[in-house]
């Protein structure tokens, strides 16, 4: 009877943190390239440059028009976009933060000369890509919060719908703090022998970027009921 209690904990354990394994702390940039009349665009070319090291991602439009990079990390972003026949667009200043999703689409104009149509400083982009609500701190923000405590994941609580739970740890909705899970440069960082416990607290000199996601999270983050903390290191 021992034995059998002793493999059913061990398999517990084990299964742990298969439900967060998923997990990233990369950002997506999502959209469809469109025509002037509405139509999509397919077979454009999508470039994604990071204006911080230049590295670039290439992706072509489908047959619907849609484009989609999946593992951005935290930056500031130019989306290009070409396709026979028509003006190459340029979006500059795309903010992509740690966890989030980036809907952006793009509308091409007909030319027969080559023209290059760029667009600088981008209006905030309305969140159309998924449900999740996101809240993110850069760190700018972060090194001009007073925090007393020196604990990044305070900063939670300046997140929309979350509130102190009975041990002082931040929920979401009404949750109970096991219904919020916590993440380190895209590693499960949960404390699983306490409730709403955390592993590992960064420095917070440390702290390049901070992220809370509430309200139907995408199915990468697991046993998550009510919100995800994703902490990134610079």
């Amino acid at each position: 009877m021992r034995i059998a209690r002793l493999l059913l904990v061990l398999s517990l354990l084990m299964a742990v943190p298969l439900g967060l394994r998923g997990q990233t702390v990369q950002g997506v940039v999502t959209g469809t390239v469109f025509d002037k009349t509405g139509g999509v665009v397919p077979g454009a070319t999508v470039t994604l440059t990071s204006e911080g090291t230049n590295v670039s991602q290439l992706q072509v439009t489908a047959t619907d028009g849609s484009y989609r990079f999946s593992l951005v990390p935290p930056g500031t972003y130019t989306v290009t976009v070409t396709a026979p026949s028509f003006a190459e667009k340029v979006n500059r200043g795309i903010i992509v933060r740690a966890s989030q999703t980036v809907p952006l689409n793009v509308t091409l104009e007909l030319t027969s000369v080559a023209t290059t149509l760029e667009v600088t400083g981008a209006s905030p982009l309305v969140q159309t890509a998924s449900s999740d609500l996101t809240s993110s701190v850069d760190r700018k923000t972060i090194e001009s919060t007073a925090l007393l405590s020196r604990n990044v994941y305070d900063l939670a609580f300046l997140a929309p719908q979350v509130s102190l739970g009975m041990d002082l740890k931040p929920t979401s909705g009404g949750a109970r703090q096991s219904g919020t899970a916590y993440l380190l440069n895209g590693a499960e960082n949960n404390d699983n022998f306490s409730e709403g416990g955390i592993n590992v607290v960064p420095a917070l000199e440390s702290v390049g970027e901070f992220t809370m996601l509430t309200n139907s999270m995408s199915a990468q983050y697991g046993r998550a009921a009510e919100a995800i903390v994703s902490t990134s290191q610079r």
